[in-house]
């Protein structure tokens, strides 16, 4: 999100991404080691549903791995005005790609996670608050990109008006 809505907006819009992408990766690394050594759903029998979850995730993790690996062999982006060769074109389609699709693959993989729960109370529970806190999250997104827009497009309003009038 930051680099797709924050390029033009901020300076700085690499570095955050990069912080970000990299804090979440090492969290959602940790919660995935743990729950490698903790569950077992890959060794027969096996539910459905857990290796699902398992499978899901794992392939999740693996894209997730992939993408800073994929940052190593970034072809540099054109000077500006420059056309954008076709290793950059390629290498940002992959990028983005991946990125999209872990995720969407970790909504399946948490969404598929909160029916594992024994207690069907505890999955009701589980699913209001993710369905609950992924809503908050996205209106309070919504909000903030819509107000931010609205001051960046005053701002550079005023510029391009001052640019006009010291002409």
């Amino acid at each position: 999100i930051i680099a797709k809505l924050g390029r033009r907006r901020l300076g700085s819009w690499f570095h955050i991404h990069i912080a970000l992408q990299s804090f979440g990766l090492l969290i959602t690394l940790i919660s995935w080691i743990i729950a490698l050594k903790n569950f077992d759903v890959f060794s027969p029998p096996h539910d459905a549903k857990f290796y699902a979850h398992g499978v899901i995730g794992s392939l999740t993790m693996a894209m997730g791995l992939v993408q800073p690996l994929n940052a190593l062999v970034r072809p540099h982006a054109p000077e500006d005005g420059s056309k954008k060769s076709i290793a950059r074109f390629a290498w940002e389609v992959i990028h983005k790609s991946f990125g999209y699709i872990a995720i969407v693959l970790a909504v399946v993989t948490i969404g598929l996670g909160t029916t594992l729960l024994p207690n069907v109370d505890d999955q009701l529970k589980f699913q209001l608050v993710y369905g609950i806190g992924g809503g908050i999250f996205l209106l309070g997104l919504i909000v903030f990109l819509f107000y931010d827009k609205g001051i960046y497009s005053t701002q550079k309003k005023v510029i391009l008006d001052e640019a006009h009038i010291s002409q």
